[in-house]
């Protein structure tokens, strides 16, 4: 019997990895422990000062204001969803990265793109461009973290598949089971890549890591997981 699989992720993320997951027949349970929300970083930056724009996520997208000043450049994005909205809103997508942003970078420096406006969330990894480059950050959103609800603690008492697609999602998640003396060794994560799972930390019953950051490669790991459990040893 397949276990529960668990999904922490924040909307609308989360719907969409929850019916990808339930259409191949595993038993979704989505508990999202964020809620994404704008952030007022001051004024943005007129778009005049720069000849690309670089997105780490979509939700850069969804709560950058004013959104059609921006639309004459050029955007560089991560993930086929984050490019997808992007043109969805009028942008010419120039690159689309697999990795993280700072796979991006031979790419703009390829088109040589040499000021660049990144928008971002409070929590994001630190960038170094190459010495022709300038990279301005802008802070548009955060996502705030959520204690476990009951249904879903008392859900971790049992055997679970946990899917994870963030770092601070993965730690949350650590110091949520700690807090509450929910037992990690009940748990398999399959996390979206090596960053996440080395936050989730030890003593989980196994973790493992998809082979390239998108729902189908999770999709892919959580069948090898359930075909090897019915294999047996």
């Amino acid at each position: 019997m397949t276990p529960p699989l668990v999904i922490i992720r924040p909307q609308p993320g989360a719907w969409s990895t929850a019916r990808l997951f339930g259409d191949a027949g595993f038993d979704v349970h989505a508990h999202p422990l964020f809620t994404v929300e704008p952030v007022v970083d001051g004024a943005l930056p007129s778009p005049s000062l720069y000849d690309a724009l670089l997105i780490g996520s979509a939700n850069a997208l969804r709560h950058l204001p004013d959104i059609a000043r921006f639309n004459r450049l050029p955007c560089y994005a991560v993930g086929e969803k984050s490019a997808a909205l992007a043109r969805s809103l009028g942008f010419a997508v120039a690159a689309t990265g697999t990795g993280g942003l700072a796979q991006l970078l031979p790419d703009l420096v390829r088109d040589e793109r040499r000021a660049v406006l990144r928008l971002a969330g409070e929590d994001h990894v630190a960038l170094e461009p190459p010495s022709e480059m300038r990279i301005d950050t802008h802070i548009v959103y955060r996502s705030v973290a959520l204690p476990l609800p009951p249904g879903l603690a008392g859900l971790l008492r049992r055997d679970c598949i946990i899917l994870l697609h963030s770092s601070r999602a993965a730690q949350h998640l650590a110091d949520e089971c700690d807090r509450l003396e929910i037992d990690r060794a009940r748990h398999r994560i399959l996390a979206f890549a090596a960053p996440v799972a080395e936050a989730a930390g030890s003593g989980w019953q196994s973790v493992q890591c998809a082979e390239n950051p998108d729902d189908q490669a999770l999709l892919a790991l959580a069948r090898q997981l359930c075909q090897k459990a019915a294999d047996g040893p």
